[in-house]
Order: C-alpha cells, then structure tokens, then sequence
C-alpha cells in the first residue's frame, strides 16, 4: 500500500471517526434535548393537570361553600325569628336551593334532631332522625358542637337514599347548642357537574382525604371519581381545605399520561438547537401565560362571592342591633323610659331587616322571570290622592317640604298599579331619606301623548335639595348592593337594592328612567313609562264598581286613619287557623286588643271541624294561615267553600300568612278567600280587613 492510499485511508478513517464523534456528540445532545425535553414536558403536563385539578377543587369548594353559606343563612334567620321562620321552611329552601343543582335536601335539626325537611319527599325517612345518636354521623356532628364551627361529612349512605356529603352548621345562643342547619349535597350530581364542564371532558379525576372511618371510599380509598373503573395516580395531586378538611385531588387525562405523542412537534423542530431553545422558551411561555390566566379565575370567583358577603353583612348589622337591644332590655325591665326607647330601635331594625330580606327576594324573582305584570284599570285621581297623602306625612315627619305638580290628562289607565306605587316609593323615599331637615322633595307627575295609539305616556319626576350624587358613582347607581356611602359612613340605612329593583321594574314595564345630579345641590330622577288606555267599556265597568263600593271605602278610609285603640269589634268571633304558637299568641293579643273573642285551632282539618260543630253565626270570620300540617289554608277553605251549609259555607276567610307575594295572594284569591294580609301582622292592615270582611257578612 502506498503512502498516499495509507494518507487517505487514514484520512478517511479520521472522518469516520470524526463522523462516529459528531455522531456521538450528536447522540448525546440528542439524547440530553430529549431527556430534558421529555421531563420540560413531563413536568408542564403535570402543571397543567394540577391547573385542572385546582379548578376541579375549586368548583367543589363553591358548591360546598354555597352550601355553607346556605346553611349560615338559615342560622341567621333561626337567631332572628326563633323557630317562626320554620313554618316558610320549605318556601325558603326551594328559594334558596333553585340555582344550585347539587343540594339534594335540607334540613333543620332542634338539638340534633331532624324536625324539618327539605322536599318533602325525604321528610318520612328522616323525620326524628336523631343523629347525635348514629355511629356514622355523631362523630362528626359531636365535634361540629365541640369545635362550635361547621363540618362536612361523608359520603354517607343517606337515611333517605343514595349517597351524599353533609355540610352541617351548629347553632349556639349564648354558647348554648340549639340546633344544626344542614344541606346534603347529592354526590352524583356534584360528579356530574364537574363531568359536564367542557373543559374537563379528557380528564379523569379522584380525590381522596385523610382517614375517615364513617366515610365511604371505593377499591381504591377515593371519596369521588369521575367514573369508579378510572385508576388515577396519586403521585401529582392537589390539597385544598373544604370547610376545616382537608381534601385532596388528582387529575389525569383519560388516554393517560403520553409525554412522548406531546413531544412530536418538539422533535421536529430539534433539528436545530436554536429551534430547540426557542421551543424550550416558546413551551415556559405558554405555561407562564396559562398560570397568569388561572389566577385571573380565582380573580373572578371571588368576586362572584362577593354579593353573598354583601348581604350577609347587611343582614347581621340589624340582626345584630335586635339581640343587642332585646339583652338591654332583659336589664332594664324595671326602666319605662329605656324600654321603650329599645323597642323603637328593635322595631326600626326589624322593618330594615324585613325590607332587606324582601327586596333580596324581589331581586332574585325578578332575575329568575318569576315576576309578571298584574295590569288592571287605575283611576289616575286615586293615585294622586293616596301618592300626595304618603309622601306629605313622610316628608312632613322628617321636617321637609313636600310639593306636587300633577297634569294628568285620561282619568283611567292600565297598568300594575302595584309596581307603579313601588317605582314611586322607591324614587321619592330615597330623596327624603337623602334630604336634610328643612330642604324639599317635589314629584311631577305629567301625562303627554304617545304616538302608539292606544297609549299613553307617564312621566314622573323626582326633584330634591339633598346630598346628591357623585360623577363617580352614577354609573354604579343601579348595581346590587351598592350604595355611595355606606350605613357606617352617612348614619342613614339601606339596603343598595332599592335602585336596581326600580331598574329591573322599569325594563319588565318597557320604561326608561334617568339621573341628574350635583353633589351639595341635590338630585333629579326622570322616570317615563308607557301605559295602554282603557276602552269605554271598561272605564264604564270601572265607573260603576267605585260607585257601589262607595259607602265602604269612605267607612274603610276612616277606619284606616282611626288608631287601632278605636276599631272596636264587640261581640264578633273570629277563628284562628294558625299551626305556630308563636304567631297564634301574637294574633291573639291584637285581636283581643281590638275587643275581638278569638278561638284558635292549629290546623286546616280541626279549622273545618269547630266550624261545623258551632251554630250558624257563631263565628264572624276565619283568619287562615296557609302551610299548616294535616291540610293547608288553600285546601281547608275549598273544603269548607264546598259545605252543605250555605252560611257556614260563605263565612268570610282572610289569608294571614307569610306567603307574601302577589301570586301568593292570587292563589289565595282563587281558593275562595276573601282577602289576604301578610305576615309580619300590620295591626291597621288586619282591622281593616276585618272591617270589610264584617261588612260583607252584613250583606
């Protein structure tokens, strides 16, 4: 061989070996890019499922968080009314309830002790249900009362079938346990909403807590999973407290875990590793950007709790001012002048707190298309009259001037008188609330041509000397909850719901209203409103009505303004269909204030027996409650409508009851009942109803 073929063997040896160098080099940048790239991407992806698994964890805390705060809510309104908000038990759950699928039932436990439920469907199984008592929940329920803070349990195999978890809340009155508030959440359901997110819909999940005895947990120790054959790991998980629990979660994609079929697009732009290391910094970019986006959710939850604690602490503030004054007063019962001076402030705090509670309900009717316009004929004049005289007296006994322009053209119109009356309230209460003593409040009331025929235009105007309104604030005026100044701040209460409820009025009546205003020089509010006109077969009927009803509606207005002291009604029976002691003793007492003889009975079915077992006559009139065991006030007024008797058959029967709104008041109507007067009891609203219920039975 020559020197030269042995130069260039060597040379080309020197290249393979240069070759199988670069190669190995190649090799193991590979081999190091792939390793590195395959733990980058093992590790994103396990971000990534943790990312899942804290939103999965997120959606449960909220459920079972709204389920809490639910519960809360029945504590506070038991520390208010005692045991007199459980007759509306099941009214309130089925309100509180309607926009969370996952509570299966509620239930209100007297000293451990299931005494309410919640459908009624569950109410035979879990009746008396004494869970003190149970090796599977006294456990945690003992230690719900030793810890005096709420506790979750489960999933338990529930009394009343299925499984479920049970968020319990004890209630104390002074440091004394009175009673549990409770809601299960259906464990199905609760896996079904998470499954039915979209963005869970290729993750498999489980979650797991630490030992539980009383707890049942599948092959595989989990308390939940997306589906009981999934196996999950337990290697990349999440741990969040649920209601002092501690919880814990891991989430996988169905397919599992493929690193390598993430890798693909990585893999081919390795041909460079200028191409490597931007895909290395284009793939930490993502996950920064995805970690940015999951703490903008978090943002968003907490404010979507925010309306919860609004109203929680606008509900505790009278609440609490109503205890505060009722202990006073336990220390001064021999002080006249204290005792007095702390009812008007208990009574004060219980009108606010009733106003409170009735406008959420509004609020969360008019949001749920539940409310509806009742249109019938108004006569213009009797607005004005009954407008002017409220506003006057209100204006007056806060030391302002109350003037009125009113031009109105038709004498009839149509439309809900009752919401007409609520916008006005609302707008002119809210300027004399606002106003300081010795400036004024006018309301302008003009009527102008509409260009749809058969309509009329309604203006209202609201003019006042008072505090105003910031720039700043008015375009917040018509949110929940809002108000500029706070009750702490300004010394004047309100709930923050009376401009938002005229605004959801007014958008379900196609009107439209506006605000001007300056701070220090006071505030203008513009409402215009479209109502149809009558024709002249209606007015005619309308004419006629008032006519006939004369008589009693200036006996009726008279009584109105007489004091209760006045409205004397010797020798009248009434009875007294009322299931709550409470309630009955306090009808009873303003009856019998009104010279009134009451006989009281505590259901519908013994209402109907002491009514037939009397003599014609002996009862004037019945006060019926509705939810009353054995049979309701609906059915026992049907069932004595129906009697063979003809007078006791037609005996006036007034609705007193807690069923407070305007379809409360029609079923009532449509059962056969004369009247309705809503509960908390107003004493002049009761006599004058009983007025015109006695007038009747003398016709």
């Amino acid at each position: 061989m020559s020197t030269k073929q042995k130069s260039h063997k060597k040379f080309e040896l020197d290249q393979l070996k240069t070759g199988m160098f670069i190669l190995a080099i190649g090799v193991v940048l590979e081999a190091v890019f792939l390793f590195s790239t395959y733990r980058s991407t093992e590790k994103q992806l396990k971000t990534e499922y943790r990312a899942h698994a804290e939103e999965i964890a997120g959606s449960i805390t909220r459920e079972l968080n709204n389920a809490y705060e639910t519960t809360e809510l029945l504590r506070d309104l038991y520390n208010v009314y005692d045991e007199l908000f459980l007759n509306d038990f099941n009214k309130i759950c089925a309100e509180l309830t309607k926009d969370n699928l996952a509570i299966g039932s509620m239930y209100f436990a007297p000293n451990g002790i299931i005494k309410y439920s919640y459908p009624s469907t569950v109410d035979s199984a879990t009746s008396n249900f004494e869970m003190l008592k149970d090796s599977i929940q006294g456990p945690k329920a003992l230690k719900a009362i030793q810890d005096q803070k709420p506790t979750i349990a489960g999933p338990h195999h529930l009394v009343e079938g299925g499984e479920g978890f049970i968020v319990r809340t004890p209630i104390f009155k002074r440091d004394r346990f009175e009673a549990f508030s409770i809601i299960v959440i259906d464990k199905e359901t609760l896996i079904t909403q998470i499954k039915n997110n979209p963005k869970f819909h290729h993750y498999k999940f489980a979650i797991w807590k630490d030992e539980d005895p009383t707890a049942i947990l599948d092959a595989n120790g989990f308390i939940l999973t997306s589906n009981e054959n999934d196996k999950v790991s337990r290697d990349n998980f999440v741990s969040f407290e649920v209601l002092n629990d501690i919880w814990h979660i891991s989430v996988e994609p169905v397919e599992g875990l493929k690193v390598w079929g993430s890798m693909k697009y990585s893999l081919i732009a390795s041909i460079t590793l200028l191409f490597v290391l931007a895909a290395l910094f284009y793939i930490q970019s993502i996950a920064m950007g995805r970690k940015r986006q999951l703490q903008m959710e978090r943002m968003s939850n907490k404010a979507k709790s925010q309306f919860l604690f609004s109203m929680s602490h606008d509900i505790r503030t009278p609440m609490n001012a109503i205890l505060g004054f009722a202990d006073l007063m336990k220390k001064n019962l021999d002080d006249k002048e204290k005792l007095k001076d702390y009812l008007e402030k208990i009574n004060s705090s219980s009108t606010f707190l009733l106003s409170l509670i009735n406008n959420v309900l509004e609020m969360a009717r008019i949001e749920s298309g539940k409310v509806t316009l009742d249109e019938n004929i108004i006569n213009t004049q009797k607005f004005e009259d009954v407008t002017d005289a409220v506003f006057t007296d209100l204006a007056h006994s806060k030391g302002l001037e109350f003037r009125n322009d009113y031009h109105l053209i038709h004498e009839y119109v149509i439309g809900d008188e009752m919401k007409l009356r609520e916008l006005t309230l609302n707008i002119v209460s809210n300027a004399i609330k606002y106003t300081p003593v010795g400036g004024y409040v006018k309301l302008s009331l003009i009527e102008s041509e509409n260009k749809t025929p058969g309509y009329t235009t309604f203006t209202a105007i609201c003019e006042d000397s008072g505090i105003g309104i910031s720039k700043e604030y008015l375009p917040h005026i018509f949110d929940e909850f809002s108000r500029e100044r706070n009750s702490t701040d300004s010394k004047i209460s309100g709930t923050g719901l009376g401009m938002p409820i005229v605004k959801r009025l007014l958008n379900l009546m196609n009107g439209t209203i506006d605000i001007e205003s300056e701070v220090g020089k006071g505030t203008k509010i513009t409402i215009v409103l479209p109502l149809r006109l009558p024709t002249e077969e209606q007015m005619a009927a309308a004419r006629q009505a008032e006519t006939q009803s004369h008589g009693n509606t200036i006996h009726t207005e008279m009584l109105n303004r007489a004091p209760v002291s006045d409205k004397i009604f010797n020798g009248h029976r009434i009875l007294l269909a009322e299931d709550n002691d409470l309630n009955a003793e306090i009808a009873t007492a303003i009856l019998e204030e009104m010279s009134l003889s009451v006989e009281r009975v505590p259901d519908g079915i013994q209402c109907i027996q002491t009514l037939s077992k009397h003599a014609n006559g002996y009862f004037d009139v019945i006060l019926m409650d509705i939810q009353m065991p054995n049979m309701n006030g609906y059915d026992a007024t049907r069932a004595i409508r129906s009697l063979n008797m003809p007078e006791k058959a037609n005996i006036p029967i007034i609705a007193m009851t807690a069923n407070a709104f305007d379809e409360d008041r029609q079923k009532a109507f449509e059962s056969g009942m004369n009247d309705h007067v809503a509960k908390p009891i107003d004493a002049y609203k009761l006599a004058k109803s009983i007025e015109k219920a006695l007038n009747l039975r003398k016709t």
